[in-house]
């Protein structure tokens, strides 16, 4: 069992929990492993769980990608980032811009254009395009040829 030393913890995912201390608004957050240790130094203004080896962590303004070990692997550069899924992870360069995705290198392969977009799930992803919704492969192409 780990004490209860954390403002806000989030649930273990590949071996780390993302946890929060220092006060509710202000706290930092970092990663500790099943037996409570700390694996990752509490300095992150926001963390998300790991997926797929890396974990979305916000310094300062920006986000990027750590791994396991803490090692930033996608630099602090975008304004949203969220979790990998099928090797892609939702990101967007502006706080309200347009959505696109980071692959694991942190290559944009798929350019900020949509006003909104979910995970990948079996090779696809619904996006929000021009008030249209439908589908698109890992390459950005269209299932669907968006129309109103």
């Amino acid at each position: 069992m780990i004490k209860a030393k954390y403002d806000w913890a989030r649930e273990f995912t590949e071996g780390l929990a993302a946890v929060k201390s220092g006060g509710v608004s202000n706290g930092k957050w970092g990663f500790i492993n099943p037996s409570g240790k700390t694996v990752i130094s509490l300095e992150y203004r926001d963390a998300h769980e790991f997926s797929e080896g890396l974990a979305a962590v916000k310094l300062g303004e920006k986000w990027g990608y750590l791994d396991s070990s803490g090692e930033v692997r996608i630099p602090f550069q975008f304004a949203t980032a969220s979790r990998f899924s099928e090797g892609m992870a939702l990101v967007t360069l502006s706080r309200l811009g347009k959505k696109g995705y980071v692959n694991r290198e942190g290559e944009l392969v798929i350019h900020p254009r949509y006003l909104n977009a979910r995970d990948f799930s079996e090779e696809r992803a619904e996006v929000l395009f021009d008030d249209v919704n439908g589908y698109i492969t890992k390459t950005g192409q269209y299932i669907w040829s968006p129309r109103n």
